[in-house]
């Protein structure tokens, strides 16, 4: 019985030995996938909320992730404001899209202040 439990004992050492098949690709893809998040500048072009909670064309620097973090009290209640965040390299783009008719900024902007009429009404 002892020389059965010992051929066993082999065959799981055997069997437990593991070969590493991970592939180079597989290796940069799980690199990718860890690297940090990338800093960004993003600047708000929605109108200016009441008591200074978050004025026209601040500037946002840091991952999206820490951006979101920073305003998530003012995003929960404005929850379009986050849509108004445009990286700075598009600042001239986003700021004529709200100003104009029939765009979506122009929609999300209109929602942002008429809901902030409402919130001034209530006060």
């Amino acid at each position: 019985m002892a020389a059965v439990s010992t051929k066993m004992a082999a065959g799981a050492a055997k069997a437990s030995k593991v070969e590493n098949t991970t592939t180079e690709t597989e290796k940069a893809v799980e690199t990718a996938n860890t690297a940090p998040e990338e800093v960004v500048k993003l600047v708000y072009v929605g109108p200016t909320l009441p008591k200074g909670q978050l004025k026209q064309n601040s500037i946002f620097e840091g991952t999206e992730k820490e951006i979101k973090k920073e305003l998530e009290k003012v995003l929960e209640k404005y929850p379009l404001a986050e849509k108004m965040l445009v990286p700075v390299r598009k600042l001239a783009e986003a700021k004529r899209k709200a100003g104009t008719a029939g765009n979506i900024m122009n929609k999300w902007y209109a929602d942002i202040a008429s809901g902030m009429a409402g919130e001034l009404k209530e006060e």
